[in-house]
């Protein structure tokens, strides 16, 4: 299992990681399983828990949409 440091992305990099469902936070909700309100927390915390990475890719996948675990992780200088 793979664990990864909670930090803050960009919004530009959850932009990119909600946009198989159009940005649209109950839409993602839905294909994960989860309430609404937990995909919107994450958007207004800048912060996907890694637990959930891994089902959002495969998610994305079934939508067309390939994203990476790298797509998930703080860039040079964007931690924290």
């Amino acid at each position: 299992r793979l664990r990864y440091a909670a930090y803050h992305c960009p919004m530009s990099t959850l932009d990119r990681i909600f946009q198989p469902w159009a940005n649209n936070a109950e839409a993602m909700a839905s294909d994960l399983g989860l309430p609404g309100i937990t995909v919107r927390k994450w958007r207004s915390r800048g912060n996907i828990p890694p637990r959930y990475w891994h089902n959002i890719i495969t998610a994305a996948a079934t939508r067309g949409h390939a994203l990476a675990v790298e797509q998930f992780l703080p860039k040079a200088g964007n931690a924290g």
